[in-house]
């Protein structure tokens, strides 16, 4: 019994220095919206192609609005804010094998969400959240 007290102490150290390890390497991502301006300039820099049109109607999407290699990066870029990125970094980070797909589209729906919602912040007079 003693043994396995010891192994289930020395597994609890170990995964103590694991949660420290993933915390220490861990980045928080800040975003803030661009702008309605800047957001429709972004989206018009960076349309879809004619390919990429044909592959999103095949698979029943009629109104792709972006090009999904290079908005999802321009945007997150242009609304990071802490680390405020470039557009050559969040490319860095797209290209890095280190870097999974839920995570970078993580970041993609951040930079999504700060400029897709908005709230008011007077309650008065019949102001409030606004949803979108």
């Amino acid at each position: 019994m003693e043994e396995l007290q010891k192994e289930k102490n020395d597994l609890d150290q170990r995964r103590k220095e694991l949660v420290k390890k993933v915390e220490d390497s861990s980045v928080e991502f800040h975003f803030q919206s661009i702008g309605r301006e800047t957001l429709d300039t972004l989206l018009s820099e960076n349309p879809p192609t004619n390919k990429q049109i044909e592959e999103a109607r095949k698979e029943g999407v009629t109104d792709l609005m972006f090009n999904p290699e290079t908005f999802p990066v321009a945007l997150i870029a242009a609304s990071s804010t802490d680390p405020d990125m470039s557009v050559e970094d969040v490319q860095e980070l797209w290209d890095d094998e280190n870097w999974s797909t839920p995570e970078l589209m993580a970041l993609f729906n951040g930079a999504q969400e700060c400029n897709g919602n908005f709230h008011i912040s007077s309650t008065k007079k019949g102001f409030g959240q606004t949803l979108s």
